[in-house]
């Protein structure tokens, strides 16, 4: 872990040996050891790292934490609490939090983005980057984007996904959401975890289904009235059902 590498050998540097020319670093509000404003062509086209590497700190590092609301994110890292008064230099919003081991969460920032390394020198970082908690639609779409770019194989053995076989279309993965909307008529999903309650409204006749607030008595010109599960029913096409 490069910060714990850094905060390392830092440490072994008393604070009076470590002379800095505060004057040369221009400072300014959105230029910062957490969201640096200069990054070169390198910097940019280099992907980060997307494992975090700070949610829990080993003795004697401690959690610590910024909040940029320029940028609107929030940075996790594990210091060394002697080199606090060090690297506030170059993070002015640097804080710890006493009260939990998830600051930035606590804060509404738990959409984590990847795990980048900041600064130069002596002087660097490796935090954790979180951006704001994404409402649920967000976290729909997202899912819905992982889904879709699954093969076979991967939908399976993703829970959140739903492999659905269709003669009419090609076969897709889709969210498991997004597949219990699905047409039963049209697509064949998996993973939906409907099948024991549809088999068991299936066996209702009209009365029995009208007594199970499971299930729903589901009327057709098209084919015969029979008895879904409400997940089902609410997926068969309201034009023939």
């Amino acid at each position: 872990m490069k910060s714990i590498a850094v905060a390392a050998l830092l440490g072994h540097i008393a604070a009076e040996e470590i002379t800095i020319d505060i004057s040369a670093i221009p400072v300014a509000e959105d230029d910062t050891l957490f969201n640096p404003a200069e990054e070169t062509l390198e910097d940019l086209n280099k992907p980060e790292p997307t494992d975090p590497c700070c949610h829990a700190c080993s003795e004697p590092l401690e959690k610590y934490y910024s909040v940029d609301h320029l940028h609107n994110n929030c940075g996790e890292a594990c210091m060394d609490p002697k080199l606090f008064w060090l690297y506030k230099l170059f993070e002015p919003g640097l804080a710890k939090d006493e009260t939990t081991n998830e600051p930035c969460q606590v804060r509404g920032y738990d959409d984590y983005q990847y795990t980048p390394t900041h600064g130069a020198g002596p002087i660097k970082m490796t935090l954790d980057l979180y951006g704001k908690h994404k409402n649920e639609l967000e976290q729909l779409n997202d899912v819905e984007t992982d889904c879709e770019a699954h093969s076979e194989g991967e939908c399976h053995s993703d829970s959140a996904c739903s492999w659905c076989k269709s003669a009419a279309v090609k076969s897709t993965c889709r969210s498991v959401d997004m597949a219990k909307t699905l047409p039963s008529a049209v697509f064949q999903c998996d993973n939906l975890g409907l099948g024991d309650q549809q088999e068991t409204c299936r066996n209702y006749d009209q009365d029995g289904c009208h007594s199970d607030d499971n299930c729903s008595w589901c009327t057709s010109a098209a084919v015969a009235s029979a008895c879904n599960s409400v997940d089902t029913a609410k997926s068969l096409p309201s034009a023939v059902f």
